[in-house]
Parts: structure tokens; C-alpha cells; sequence
């Protein structure tokens, strides 16, 4: 089951993942049909895949990650 299209004046809210400095991923929760237990699972699991690259400075457990919610006017 796909979204429905976007229409012109439509409201969307976006979850910015900020995995480290320059990596950020946008998640827009509904139209991925994600639930909320769904999202932190996802993020949980992307924050565990970029530590396991070595690339995550050590003192920076995944439970630091950062969720943003923008509004964004279409």
C-alpha cells in the first residue's frame, strides 16, 4: 500500500536523524508507515550499524542520538 500523492498546501512532518556530523537521515513517519515503537527501532538499529563501522567516536553511546521533528508547508 502505497502514500497518497502529495497535494499542493499539504502539511508534512519530517524526523531528522543526526547520526554524526555531515550523516542525517530524514524520515517522514507516515508516508513510511512507520509507528512511533517502529521509528525508534529503526533509529536504534541505524546508530548500532554506524558504531559497529568504527566510525562512531567512542564516547558517544547510540542512546545519544538526536531526533528532530520539522514541519515542512508544501
Amino acid at each position: 500500500m502505497s502514500a497518497p500523492a502529495r497535494q499542493a498546501g499539504a502539511v508534512e512532518v519530517h524526523s531528522h536523524l543526526h547520526v554524526a556530523d555531515g550523516l542525517e537521515i530524514v524520515i517522514e513517519p507516515g508516508r513510511a508507515q512507520l509507528s512511533p515503537e517502529q521509528l525508534r527501532r529503526f533509529t536504534r538499529g541505524v546508530m548500532a550499524l554506524y558504531a559497529s563501522l568504527g566510525a562512531a567516536p567512542e564516547d558517544a553511546p547510540e542512546s545519544k542520538a538526536v531526533v528532530t521533528h520539522k514541519g515542512k508547508q508544501k
